[in-house]
């Protein structure tokens, strides 16, 4: 065996060295004039979660929230979402699970599909001719669920199941459903004129 010595490579000039590296760091980094150069929006989307069947077990549900209401939702009967909040601990009185059945539509369609937005917080569900749109307002603790392609002459239901020691009531008439609890749940129905009741 036979050891030689290899030569380094010839040393370009400092100056165009410098002009090289600085050209690059242009292209290819988000630190330009000084500061961060980054699309935020973009950047998150690149993970949101695109779901291709409805999650029917509460195990398969996707989280929406704005750090003092949270949910979890998933497409038992049609649309279950369960409802926390974060002023319930340590007891864990959780304010319920709110149904709306007639969202099955959307859910039992074979061209369901369905994308949580990570960056806006926003989970868009569509099948059957029908969308749902279903995000928390950072503003105020509200769950929307703002949904479109419904038959307007039919009547859509809300059913509010609470936990035990919960015993508030609440009757509505109109596309806004309140809920009479501190840190109110809204829910949002079809262009219908929908009426809802619910009671512990």
């Amino acid at each position: 065996m036979t050891l030689g010595i290899i030569p380094p490579p010839a040393l370009a000039a400092p100056q165009a060295s410098q002009q090289t590296a600085a050209a690059t760091a242009v292209a290819t980094t988000a630190w330009q004039n000084g500061a961060f150069q980054v699309d935020r929006s973009a950047l998150v989307h690149r993970s949101d979660v695109v779901i291709g069947r409805p999650g029917t077990d509460p195990t398969e549900s996707m989280p929406l929230g704005n750090g003092t209401l949270g949910e979890a939702v998933w497409a038992a009967d049609g649309f279950t979402v369960h409802l926390n909040r974060g002023d319930t601990f340590p007891d864990r009185k959780s304010p319920g699970r709110v149904t709306i059945p007639g969202l099955k539509t959307i859910t039992g369609a074979d061209d369901f599909s369905a994308r949580l937005d990570l960056y806006d917080g926003v989970l868009t569900e569509s099948g059957g001719g029908m969308t749902a749109t279903i995000y928390t307002r950072a503003d105020r603790d509200e769950l929307v669920v703002d949904v479109t392609g419904a038959d307007p002459g039919s009547s859509q239901t809300v059913s509010g199941d609470l936990w035990d020691r919960r015993s508030p009531s609440a009757a509505a008439s109109g596309a806004v459903l309140p809920s009479p609890r501190p840190g109110r749940t809204t829910g949002r129905a079809a262009p219908a004129t929908p009426t809802a009741a619910c009671s512990g």
